[in-house]
């Protein structure tokens, strides 16, 4: 033990800091989070829960227990202790109101979203976690300890997010500004550096000159670089509309693209856009700044620059759990100015180690110091012959990481929830058979990779096994789309190839940045004579739908499905909406179906699950698997969340002995990884505890169900007899 030092407390560069004497040697390096700060001479480490506690015991290791506080220091643990005090009672300030009171639950997430300076709160989807972090912001605004918020969201749930901030504060309590449209596109690079910058607009701009001359016609006007001709047409363009003359809007529609044409450009699919408002507020005007993902990491250098915030809220956070996509790398950035961050999401981990990355080093970098420590730590590798390269078989000291979310986040599951009640939700895997002609060209795959038909020229061939798998399930739910030779290779050599593969974007849909246009040539999918999965789903919506007030989510993977299940409603006559990528104006149709008794079903691609509540429908039938976990679970919660008063019932349909059954248990094996990582990693309270006691099996032994070594589920097809 070393000769104790004094121990300060400084506020610097917006942080809460302890300090000590930079001339204590070597030891001063082993507390957690030592920085050096040379203008001083002295150690930093962080003075704000839940990092103080872990520096304060680091200390006492270091130096002894009696260590000697400044009387500023003194009274910064007199305030922590408050503050711990706040977070175990599950306090909330006596002086605050609320527009809506808070469950019990949201009470307890509330206490630590405002004593904890970096905390996630890992709540089950329908909880929600949009009203704590709203309350939270209404607080700390109040409190003056927070100047400037940075609301970093997907970007379907921008318009979720400005109706929720606005729905849970009082008028003029919190300034709001958005930097995307209502239906998630992201405003002009122009106008957000405007926001950024607080610089006016340009007056000579046209955009400047169609909202004076037209304030109640909301428009996002064309981008810079084009001659008069198209904005004199772009501006009668607006004229007409805000005149209602439709023959007209087309006529200067059409001669705004010739104009364009003649200078050797075309117009943005879509464009002009309508959407409100297009009066901004600048960034030092608004206590809020909302953002998606994508403009995040566009913006990130910009805001670093010219923003002043002081606080981070990411909503679902599992979008960084790439650890090296360039969402990921702005966020880190971004944090190393903000001394307050709070990440939200109900599904944190989605079976891999890696997705608490970025998560851990926003908390703080001592969590997740570099990627070689990390991977030494969490995963286990083999090195593979003749190179220096390892592969990784899979993931060890899980319980670890549920340790640091005990720390660093509150975890909270509908079934912990006893003040909201919520009805039960059954969930039926329902089985359907596998006629002869699907099951020859099912195993045909299995065996030679390849299967003909009489719709192509060619036979459909599979050259991966990803790709073989999309192609059995395409022939389990009726349908086969042709070889990818068909179709022009266009993300070959694209820049942005490895930030749409993270955020699951594909060619020819509105989100692509280079081909967002269907394609010139669109190849038929082949249909097979006998559909036993589409005979069930029917026989399962005239049950549903039989009873007035039973209505049904059916959520499908690929958009042949989408199409075919269309196809069954329209003959079986019953009302539906239907969402999918080339849908921008999702919250109407969602209305639509909540509001409408008419409107029995809700069909969706359920990669567009995250964001709202549809407790209208009682049903839910999976029409179309997926391995993706986030998918599924944000899905599986759509309808069973708060406000719903019927019974879930969920159907899987799934065929036996084929790729679905590695699908479920994928799913199944998933979820139970993510719970050990969020804090279940003990025996106590187990339900299976005395059985393993009987049986001997050991905490994290093979047969343990909190194993640290879950053995991947490698789905390998097997022939259809």
């Amino acid at each position: 033990m070393t000769d104790q030092p004094t121990v300060h407390v400084l506020h610097l560069s917006g942080y809460d800091v302890f300090a000590i004497p930079d001339n204590v040697g070597r030891d001063a390096e082993r507390i957690f989070g030592h920085q050096h700060y040379e203008p001083l001479a002295v150690n930093v480490y962080p003075a704000a829960l839940p990092h103080a506690d872990l520096v304060l015991n680091d200390l006492r290791v270091v130096y002894g227990e009696e260590l000697n506080f400044t009387p500023r220091a003194m009274a910064w643990l007199e305030h922590l202790k408050e503050l711990r005090d706040s977070v175990e009672a599950e306090n909330v300030p006596d002086d605050v109101d609320f527009v809506y009171p808070p469950y019990l639950h949201q009470r307890r997430g509330l206490a630590r979203a405002l004593a904890y300076s970096r905390y996630g709160l890992w709540y089950d989807m329908g909880l929600g976690k949009t009203k704590i972090a709203t309350d939270t912001l209404r607080i700390l605004t109040s409190r003056k300890d927070i100047e400037r918020a940075l609301v970093v969201v997907p970007p379907f749930l921008i318009g979720v997010w400005l109706r929720e901030l606005k729905k849970h504060s009082f008028d003029g309590e919190l300034r709001v500004q958005g930097l995307s449209t209502l239906e998630g596109d992201a405003l002009r690079v122009e106008t957000r550096h405007r926001i950024y910058r607080n610089e006016p607009r340009d007056e000579r701009s046209v955009g400047t000159r169609l909202a004076e001359a037209h304030p109640d016609v909301v428009y996002t006007p064309l981008g810079e670089g084009y001659s008069d001709k198209v904005y004199a047409e772009e501006q009668a363009y607006v004229e007409a509309f805000a005149a209602g003359d439709s023959d007209e809007m087309r006529r200067a529609r059409a001669r705004m693209r010739n104009a364009a044409k003649k200078d050797g450009k075309t117009l943005p699919r879509n464009t002009p856009r309508w959407y409100a408002p297009t009066t901004y507020a600048y960034a030092e005007d608004v206590n809020v700044l909302v953002m998606s993902y994508d403009v995040m990491s566009a913006d990130v250098d910009i805001l670093r620059e010219e923003v002043s915030y002081d606080m981070l809220i990411f909503d679902e956070v599992h979008y960084l759990r790439s650890p090296n996509s360039s969402r990921s790398k702005a966020a880190r950035k971004l944090a190393t100015r903000a001394p307050r961050i709070l990440a939200l999401s109900g599904t944190p981990m989605l079976g891999n180690a890696w997705h608490k990355y970025t998560w851990l080093h926003l908390m703080h970098p001592s969590f997740a110091p570099g990627h070689w420590l990390y991977r030494k730590r969490f995963t286990r590798t083999k090195k593979l012959t003749g190179t220096n390269r390892r592969m990784e078989l899979g993931f060890k000291n899980l319980d670890l990481l549920a340790e640091f979310d005990e720390l660093l986040a509150d975890t909270v599951r509908v079934e912990d929830c006893d003040d909201l009640d919520l009805p039960a939700l059954n969930i039926v895997d329902t089985a359907y058979t596998v006629p002869k002609e699907l099951k020859d060209a099912y195993n045909d795959i299995v065996v030679g990779w390849e299967t003909d038909t009489e719709h192509y020229d060619a036979p459909v061939l599979v050259q991966q096994g990803m790709d073989r798998i999309n192609k059995l399930m395409q022939i389990l739910s009726g349908f086969i789309l042709p070889s990818r030779e068909h179709f022009t290779k266009v993300c070959e050599m694209c820049p942005h190839l490895l930030a749409c593969a993270d955020a699951g974007t594909l060619p020819h849909t509105p989100a692509c940045h280079v081909y967002p246009d269907p394609p010139d040539e669109v190849v038929d999918a082949y249909h097979y004579a006998h559909q036993p999965k589409l005979d069930l789903l029917t026989d399962l919506l005239l049950s549903i739908t039989a009873e007035d007030r039973n209505k049904v989510i059916i959520w499908c993977t690929y958009n042949e499905e989408l199409n075919m299940v269309e196809d069954r409603l329209e003959k079986l006559k019953i009302e539906y909406v239907r969402v999918d990528g080339s849908v921008s104006d999702t919250v109407s149709r969602q209305d639509l179906f909540e509001h409408d008794d008419a409107c029995k079903v809700y069909l969706s691609n359920i990669a567009i699950c995250e964001g709202f509540t549809l407790n209208a429908a009682n049903y839910t039938i999976y029409y179309g698997l997926t391995y993706n976990q986030a998918y599924y679970l944000q899905s599986l919660k759509r309808n069973h969340r708060i406000g719903q008063g019927r019974p879930v019932t969920v159907y899987r349909l799934y065929a036996e002995g084929t790729v679905h059954e590695y699908i479920l248990k994928a799913l199944t094996q998933k979820a139970r990884i993510n719970d050990v990582v969020a804090g279940l990693a003990s025996c106590v309270g187990c339900d299976r505890r005395d059985r393993c006691l009987d049986a001997g099996v050991e905490f994290k032994s093979d047969d343990c169900i909190y194993s640290d070594a879950p053995s991947r589920v490698i789905t390998r097809p097997k022939l259809l007899v």
